[in-house]
This record gives structure tokens, sequence and C-alpha cells, in this order.
């Protein structure tokens, strides 16, 4: 039995609860960020829709790892062929951070004119 993705894959469905929780906390602070934006209503519109898909973004990455350490568990894989997708979700979901960082500061000063 591949021991090594048994134990990555309890750790990364705990990390996974745990950042679930976290998520949703945060999005409801966002709704609550945003409502208090009211008057610009683009703006708002923006950070409800860019919550969403920051939230989904960076589940993607950890789904993708569950995914792989169970089938790695399954059929007796190893580590080197779990590394690629993850690595490609964690980009994806830093280049979400930066694309919605750009436009929140483009919109905030946009809604001060």
């Amino acid at each position: 039995m591949n021991y090594f993705a048994l134990i990555n894959w309890l750790v990364f469905l705990l990390l996974y609860l745990i950042i679930l929780r976290a998520l949703r906390k945060f999005y409801k602070q966002t709704l609550q960020f945003a409502e208090l934006l009211g008057a610009n209503e683009t703006l708002t519109n923006f950070i409800v829709s860019y919550g969403l898909l920051e939230d989904l973004s960076l589940a993607y990455v950890f789904t993708t790892l569950i995914y792989k350490y169970t089938y790695a568990l399954i059929f007796n894989l190893h580590s080197a062929w779990l590394n690629r997708q993850p690595t490609i979700g964690l980009i994806i979901y830093f280049l979400v951070e930066i694309f919605g960082a750009i436009v929140y500061v483009f919109l905030r000063k946009k809604a001060k004119k």
C-alpha cells in the first residue's frame, strides 16, 4: 500500500475541510463588505463575483489533490505522477488573486471619480 498517498490524502482532506469552512466565513464577510459599498453597483457586483471565483479557484486545487491521492491509493501509484496538476491549479489561483487585486483597484479608483 502507498502510505505516502494515504497520509497525504488524509492531510489534504482535513485541510480542504478547514479551508472550506474559512472560505464560507470569508465569503459572508465579502457579502457584508459588498453591502457597505451599496452606492456603486459595479463594484458591489465585482466583489461578490470575485469572492465566488476566488473560492472556486482555491477549492479546485484541493479537490484535485484529494482526487489525485485517492487515485494513487486505489492504483498504488507514487508521487512523481501526482505533482503536475495541483501546481497548475495553484498557478491559476494566484493568477485569479492578482487579477482580482488589479480589477478591484481599478474599480475603486473609478468609483472615487
